[in-house]
Formats: structure tokens, sequence, C-alpha cells
């Protein structure tokens, strides 16, 4: 273990040497952590709504994206850790976890230096550099934390643990999700045609069922919800992003982006010269040893396993390349095509195939030649992966430069704007009302994530516009009673131009002599049944992990 640590930390090093680094999505990552530690504090639980987004005007944002590295951080924060702080030790943190959890996994299987090297590769390779250094995508390195430990649990049979993994699998990051599930469910078949235990099979689906149920919270509203807000409209999927077989071998390494086709990436996209040596050693081995075989009906679970996972990195690197049968196949695939935005995050998969090959290969030897190869390994990785351990620049951010923060808090567009806002204008609020037309006294009581609550006073009818976006379920209120939309209040769908948009915005018609009015951020009768089955979900799951790891906790 101490080993595992020693190498991990040489990888992330460039995080502890500076304030914050420059990255494609580590402003942003940060911006939504701030967002989503200020909608805690203010009481909305499970954090939806973002007030102070897209200008001001708010966003549903969190109804519908992965919300475990935002809660993380988060907590992180409450503890005194700065925002980009924050980010940076979700960071370090999952990088170490899903070393150690591939430790543990590759343990039931191999031996013990078999399995350290292999979870050192796990690290070490260019895809997770990538990732960290160049993308800042700590969600995506928080996602294959959990993808050993579903692995682990279902090969142990805990299922309680494995439902809880396959829950922060989904809630750390949807498209590793997407790609890993029907890998793991393979994986389920492959264990029931092994050892034909049924109830094993049953109670793995069972397990991966609850892990959906947990999820729920985000799913369900993303699935029966999406159709409120713009994502497809700023959000270029697998079409125009796919690689050349030659970027996989070996492609400059840059910090900039994927650009639409191949010819002007300015980001690497390599599988590592290290992992390609160990496959193609692990074949040579796979040849022999399929070839010693006189029927399949003799093949051992280790043999039949690395099998299954060379098939696993085979198709995963199919589906990457571009050539005309491959956008055939991403055609068919409805999952992958509407989920899966970028085909290379595929790269995830093969990093985690490479680390199994590592250790497969490492446990053909034992004693002194086991330590020479483990040895070799680690200086062929370490080699060909020394120069993507650094930085583009640094930076220095402050956290009231977050907390200040009113952008989309997207990477891409305004996708997580209500379609009720025609455009991707968004005019900096200023005020928190507009008066359009009478003579209104306007007070503030309070106004944050959960609720907006003022008086209007006015002698005349008025009308008066809401710096504010309506969403499904927003509630108004004036003394207490519920005003009725298009009656008592409508939603601006005129107005918009190339230099301002209100379309979206909430317009109230004030009648004399005004009042006490609020606004309440509720859940939708969705949202509600699905926190409900979260809830219910994870008590399950948690008794269940008590009664299989009962003698355990008690001592």
């Amino acid at each position: 273990m101490t080993v595992i640590i020693f190498f991990s930390l040489i990888a992330l090093w460039s995080l502890f040497r500076f304030p914050f680094f420059t990255s494609h999505d580590g402003f942003v990552h940060s911006a939504r952590i701030a967002a989503y530690y200020k909608i805690i504090k203010d009481g909305q639980i499970p954090p939806r709504w973002a007030d102070n987004l897209n200008a001001g005007y708010g966003s549903p944002i969190f109804v519908y994206s992965y919300p475990l590295p935002y809660f993380l951080g988060s907590i992180f924060h409450a503890i005194k850790f700065s925002y980009q702080d924050s980010f940076r030790l979700v960071i370090i943190l999952s990088t170490l976890a899903s070393a150690i959890t591939m430790y543990f996994w590759l343990g039931l299987t191999f031996s013990k230096i078999a399995s350290v090297v292999g979870s050192i590769f796990y690290i070490w390779v260019p895809y997770r550099f990538l990732n960290i250094y160049v993308r800042g995508a700590f969600a995506e390195n928080l996602a294959y934390t959990f993808l050993p430990l579903v692995f682990f649990s279902g090969q142990k049979r805990w299922y309680g643990l494995l439902a809880l993994s396959i829950s922060g699998l989904l809630l750390s990051h949807n498209v590793v999700a997407a790609i890993s599930l029907p890998i793991i469910f393979s994986w389920f078949l492959l264990q029931l045609a092994i050892t034909r235990n049924k109830k094993h099979f049953l109670k793995s689906l069972f397990s991966l069922i609850l892990g959906f149920c947990i999820s729920s919270f985000i799913y369900i509203p993303d699935l029966f919800e999406r159709t409120y807000i713009h994502f497809d409209r700023g959000i270029s999927y697998f079409q125009s992003h796919f690689v050349e077989w030659w970027q996989l071998i070996n492609s400059s390494w840059g910090f900039g982006y994927d650009s639409v086709g191949s010819t002007n990436d300015a980001m690497s996209f390599q599988l590592g010269i290290a992992q390609i040596v160990v496959f193609c050693v692990v074949s040579l081995i796979f040849a022999k040893q399929l070839r010693r075989l006189k029927t399949l009906k003799n093949i051992n679970n280790k043999l039949f396993l690395g099998v299954f996972f060379v098939a696993v990195l085979l198709i995963s690197v199919f589906l990457m390349i571009e050539e005309p049968i491959v956008r055939v196949v991403w055609g068919t695939l409805p999952l992958f095509k509407t989920v899966v935005d970028f085909p290379w995050r595929l790269l995830g998969i093969t990093t985690f195939v490479f680390s199994f090959l590592t250790a497969y290969l490492l446990d053909v030897y034992h004693g002194k030649k086991a330590l020479v190869a483990a040895l070799i390994l680690l200086v062929l990785v370490m080699f060909f992966n020394r120069n993507y351990t650094s930085v583009s620049g640094q930076e220095r951010y402050t956290d009231p430069l977050f907390d200040a923060y009113n952008g989309t808090s997207t990477a891409a567009s305004d996708e997580y704007s209500p379609i009720w806002h025609q455009t991707h204008i968004f005019d900096e609020q200023k005020t928190d009302l507009t008066i359009l037309s009478g003579n209104v006294i306007y007070h503030k009581i309070i106004r944050n994530s959960k609720q907006f609550r003022f008086t209007l006073t006015t002698t005349k009818p008025a009308e008066v516009r809401i710096n504010r976006f309506y969403f499904p379920k927003t509630v108004i209120t004036l003394d207490g009673k519920p005003l009725t939309i298009n009656r008592d209040f409508k939603i601006v769908s005129t107005g918009a131009s190339e230099i301002e948009d209100y379309t979206g915005l909430i317009e109230l018609f004030v009648s004399p002599p005004g009042g006490l009015y609020e606004l309440d951020f509720e859940e939708t009768p969705v949202r509600k049944a699905s926190n409900i089955i979260s809830l219910i979900s994870i008590i399950v799951a948690m008794a269940l992990f008590y009664k299989e790891h009962r003698s355990k906790l008690q001592v």
C-alpha cells in the first residue's frame, strides 16, 4: 500500500506545487462547487436550483448534473479549504482511492506484487494525466474510483457494497457510468457462465437495480424533465470526435482542445506506450495458454476473465477510431449516441483494462523473476509518461471570486438554461426586480437558492418583472395565497434581441395595495418521488451492507 501511495503522489506532485493550474474545466468545476455549497447553506436539500448562475437569473443545473464531486468539494470547503483547494483535494484523494480500490480488486485474483504494479498502471497512464492536468475533469476522475470497487464487491459477493459502488459510479459521472455499465452487466453474465450460480447472478442484478434506485433523485428527473432545458442546443456529440489509429499510439501532448476532426487536435489520445507493450506480451501469453487447452471446457477462471477484458479492450479501441463502420455502429447504439459526447472517453475503459492485464502479466512470474519484471514495467511506465505530469500554467483565484460568479458554469454552452429563455444571451442582472409600469415601492426581505421573499406596495395596477428564470416548480404566493399563471403572472415570451433577452423571466401583475410575495423553488411530483426512492434505497443498501459485515463492524 505504501508503494502505491508513493507512486501516486509522484504522479500528483504538480497539484501540490502551485496555488491553482490552468485546465479546460477546472475553473468551471470550482465555480460549481461554490454554487453547490451555497445551495446547501440555503437549506435546499437535495440541491437543485443555483440562484446566482446564468447572470443571476438562476439555473436548474443540479436537477440534472452528477452531484457527488460537488458534494465532496462542498464538504472540503465547509472545513475551511478554499474552493480551488477543494477541487484539487477531490482530484488527489479520488486518484489515490482509485489506485487503492484497484489494488484490492486485483488482489482477489493475482499476487501482491502483481496487484501493486497493476494499480500503479491505473494511475500512470496518459489518459489519467489528460483528465487531471489538461482537462481538469475531476468528476470523471472520481468515477474511476468506483469502477474497481464494483468488480471487487461483486467478486466478494458483498451485495450491499456493490449497490453503493454502482450508485457512486452513477453519481460521479453519467458518461463514465454509461460506458461502464454494459461491461459490468456482461461481467455478471460471465460470472454466471463460469459458476452456474443463478442466485449470485440475481443478487448482483438486484444490487445493480438498487444502485440505480439510490441514484434516482438525479436520473429520474433527468429522464422525465430533460425537455425543460436546452440540453441538446450547445452540445457537439460523437460525430466529429473520433480519433485516428495513430493518435492512440503516439500523438503529441498538448494542453489545447479536441477540434472537429483530427487534423487540428491540440490534446493527446494515447493509450500509453508501456500499456501497449503489456498488451503485446499478454497477447502472446494468452495465445500460448489457449493453445495448450484441449477444449474450452478446461479454461480456468483467470484466463477466462483475461480473454473477456482483452475483448473489452479491443471493442473500446474499435469504437474510438474514425472509420465508416464505426459510425454505423454508434448510430445503432441509442445509449451511446445520446449520452457519450466524445468517443475517446473510452480511453478510461482501456486504462482500466490495461491495469488488469499488467497484473495478469506479472502473475505469470514468481520470486525474483516477478520482482525484476515489476521493476522493468515500473521504469517503462514512468519513463514514457514522465512528461505528462506537469501543468500548462499557474492561476490564482480567491473564494470571493467564486462566490460572486454568475456565469453559466458550463464548459460548452448554456445547455442548462430553461427552455422558456429563447437565446444564448444573458444580460447581466443588476436588480432583483424591474418596474415596467406603475409607481411601486419594493422591499426585499430575502433572496437565496430556496426562496425569494419581498413586499410590493402600489396605489394603482402595475407590472413588475422578476429577474429570475421560471422553472417548474416555481410556486408564487401573495400573502400566503398561490398565484395563477397567465392571470396573476406570466412568463415573458417576447422581447428577445441580439442585445438583450428577457424571455423566460417572470412578470407580475400587481394590484393595489400589493402585499408580501414569495417565490419558492419546490420539487415537482417527479422529483419528490425520485427523492423518496433514493432515500429508501440507500437505507436498504446500508442495511444490507451492515448485515453482510455485522460481525466485523461490531468488532
